[in-house]
């Protein structure tokens, strides 16, 4: 009967330990795929901000432009 248990338990203990192995792997993934997710995240918002700078340069060099048409235009009139 001791036996029997001690096999038990010790089955027991094993099955735990394996759980546990399974779970730190599966927790390690998991970080794993956090930190690429995070970096991919930061890339693509560098690229965004990038994007923003050059679309605000553009809108400024149009709406400098235009200023300088209308102001043309308005010398022409007169």
């Amino acid at each position: 009967m001791e036996r029997q248990t001690d096999e038990m338990r010790q089955m027991f203990v094993q099955r735990v330990k394996e759980k546990e192995g399974e779970l730190k792997e599966a927790e390690k993934e998991l970080h794993d795929k956090f930190d690429r997710l995070k970096r991919l995240h930061a890339e693509e918002k560098r690229k965004l901000q990038a994007k923003q700078a050059d679309f605000e340069a553009d809108l400024d060099n149009f709406n400098n432009k235009k200023k300088t048409v209308e102001a043309t235009l308005r010398t022409k009139k007169r």
